[in-house]
């Protein structure tokens, strides 16, 4: 097998030459959060669970009652909305039924057996990540908690005031 070729872009190594965020602080970031994603799907793959849809389950035990607002907080389309709901409800996880002040719309709340297999797997993820971040020397998980707390500030802001890139 080849070995992989590293690109030069802004001065830095890259594997990817077509990506954004080659040659960036943010090729890493999103290399490892892909991976982080791959290996948290793994644990919820053992209770049959997509990543989305664990998502789906907190927020909706988490009060989020409205299926556009869900698709807001997930970034899912109308029509992927629908599949969600639809797999979550075959299973009997989620209830969907019509709001008594507006019968245009539709309220999502768990059902026991939804709330119990959120519970479980939500534990099941943080003792991932617990033992995850074990791994890591003090000063690295020192410097990941700072950076993510400023990325997030910086993020949040930009989605409440979204300035013009470039």
């Amino acid at each position: 097998m080849a070995q992989p070729v590293l690109i030069e872009r802004r001065g830095t190594p890259s594997l990817h030459r077509n990506h954004p965020a080659a040659g960036t602080p943010f090729e890493s970031l999103t290399a490892s959060l892909r991976l982080l994603r791959r290996l948290v799907a793994e644990q919820l793959a053992q209770d049959r669970l997509a990543v989305t849809d664990f998502w789906a389950l907190t927020w909706i035990g988490d009060g989020v009652s409205s299926p556009t607002a869900l698709g807001r907080v997930l970034a899912v389309s109308p029509a992927g909305m629908t599949q969600l709901l639809d797999r979550l409800e075959h299973r009997g996880l989620i209830r969907r039924s019509r709001n008594p002040g507006d019968r245009r719309a539709t309220v999502l709340a768990l059902t026991a057996e939804g709330r119990q297999l959120q519970r479980h797997a939500g534990v099941r993820c943080s003792r991932f990540l617990d033992a995850f971040a074990a791994e890591l020397s003090p000063a690295g998980l020192a410097a990941l908690q700072t950076v993510s707390r400023e990325l997030t500030a910086l993020l949040a802001r930009r989605v409440t005031d979204p300035a013009p890139l470039g």
